[in-house]
């Protein structure tokens, strides 16, 4: 039984080889983003969430439960 050969390296083009991030050298892309919302913003999350009627997204339940950053 043969196994066919792998085409991705085919199935691009040339030119897409040659990608380099876009971001200048001085960005943020070095620097720790927390994955919770700021508590301090929490407030304001939450008066927005209940505006909206959204209680499912992730930002809003992050909020309502007190998971938060205090970073």
């Amino acid at each position: 039984m043969r196994m066919p050969g792998f085409a991705a390296d085919h199935a691009l083009p040339a030119g897409s080889l040659r990608y380099r991030d876009r971001r200048p050298s001085g960005s943020h892309s070095d620097a720790v983003i927390p994955a919770l919302p700021p508590c301090r913003n929490c407030d304001y999350i939450i008066e927005q969430c209940e505006k909206r009627g959204d209680y499912h997204s992730a930002l809003c339940r992050d909020c309502m439960l007190g998971y938060c950053s205090d970073y």
